[in-house]
Order: structure tokens, then sequence, then C-alpha cells
């Protein structure tokens, strides 16, 4: 009789059998998920953007007439976007090599990308939660609400290749976060500095977290080169991974 063991199948002899791929999706998926909300941590920084958006969007914004509503929803967006699935890739993936839990899913036959593919569709998926919170703080609906979540989207799918990248180069959690931690917090202040200081905009403009910024600030101009200027920072990243992939690889 076969037992799951985590998301990992053993026979009656406790022999690790190979998985299904799109199975082995779904249970990582669904192991990342479990893991983030037992872990406080991690769970925190699904929650804290949006719930500093709300309240200086409520007790700030509102009230003064000279602030945009949505001020503080694109300066959080873009600060949630710019890091936390930064630091959240790097260490779950650095963590899974220094467990030795790689190890066990190549031996059981899931391939990296399906290792990859759910990793990031978990983180991701909360991200969308995120995401909604964000869009529902700030009000937008019809055309505004689709171009708000499709530069979200296609900001977190950066962020993350960018934090998959780093975790490749290290070789357990401690060493992930001193790692991704800088960069992270590099992105995650650019947009509120862009805001107050030209320089530190033109600087940074070229950044896929500064343009879901600007996208927010105004929905309807710039559309366009904003979009292409996150999708070549996706580009960008993922030769990065590809290249990082093949010199490193997920090693043990």
């Amino acid at each position: 009789m076969k037992a799951q063991v985590g998301i990992f199948k053993t026979d009656e002899n406790n022999q690790t059998v190979r998985l299904n791929p799109f199975k082995a999706e779904i249970a990582i998926f669904k192991s990342v998920i479990q893991d983030t909300m037992v872990n406080f941590s991690s769970l925190g920084n699904f929650i804290a953007f949006p719930v500093l958006a709300f309240i200086m969007t409520e007790f700030i914004a509102k009230p003064d007439p000279y602030t945009p509503n949505d001020m503080f929803v694109g300066t959080f967006a873009a600060m949630f976007a710019g890091m936390v699935l930064i630091m959240q890739m790097a260490a779950a993936v650095a963590t899974d090599r220094e467990y030795k839990t790689l190890r066990f899913l190549m031996m059981a036959g899931v391939k990296p990308h399906s290792y990859l593919i759910g990793t990031a569709g978990a983180y991701l998926s909360l991200s969308l939660l995120v995401t909604g919170a964000f869009a529902f703080i700030g009000g937008y609906t019809g055309v505004e609400l689709l171009g708000f979540v499709l530069v979200m989207i296609l900001g977190l799918i950066a962020s993350m290749t960018l934090g998959m990248t780093i975790g490749i180069f290290c070789d357990n959690q401690q060493k992930a976060i001193a790692m991704s931690t800088p960069v992270g917090m590099g992105l995650m202040f650019l947009p509120m500095f862009g805001q107050f200081n030209e320089h530190v905009y033109r600087f940074s403009q070229f950044l896929f977290n500064i343009q879901i910024n600007t996208v927010v600030s105004d929905l309807s101009a710039n559309f366009g080169q904003s979009l292409l200027i996150i999708l070549a920072n996706i580009m960008v990243f993922v030769v990065l991974f590809v290249t990082a992939f093949k010199v490193k690889g997920f090693r043990f």
C-alpha cells in the first residue's frame, strides 16, 4: 500500500517512487502554501503591505484633497512586487537545497521545471490575493482594474525570476536572506524615494516595480511603454536565470 509522505510517495518497502509531473507540481504547490500559512514571518510579508496601504489611504490620502486616493496603493504595490517574492523565492530554493529536499525530488523523478512551477505558482497565487486587496483599496474597476492586475502579474513574475536566480547561488537559507535582502530592500524603497526625488526616478525608471507605480499613478498614460519596460525586465531576468541554472543548476 502506497503512502503519501509530505510531497513524496513511497511504496511498501519505503522506497521513493516516481511522481507524475502534474501531480508533483500540485503537491509542491500545496506544500508551499501550507508552509507559508504556518510561517508567521512569511505570511506577514503578504499581509503587511496591503494593510499599510489601507491605513495610509484611509487616514492620509482620502482626508487630504490634494493627495490622490490611490497614491499609497501604487507605492505599496510597487514595494511589495519589488521585495517580497524576491526574498521568498530565493529563500525557498536555498532552503530546499540546504535540507536536501531537491535531491529527493529529483530522485522521485520530479523535473526542475516542475519544482519551479509548483513553487512559483504557490507564491504567485498568494500574491494575486494581495493584488486583489490592493485593487479593492484603490477602488479600481473595469479597464483600470485589468491594467493594474496585468502590470502586477508581470511585475511579480519578474520578481520571482530574480529571486530564483539568487536562490540558485545560495547553499542555505541564511545566504539567500543575506543576498536577497539588500536587493529587495533597494527595490522596495526606490518607488518611495522616486516620488520625492526626480534624480532617483530618472535613475530607476527602467526597473519593473517603478513602472508599476507609474502605471498606478496614471493608468491611462504611457501604459504601453511601462508594459514594454516590465517585459524587458522579465527577459533580462530570464536570461540571468537560465545562465545561472546552466552554470550552477540544483547542485546539492
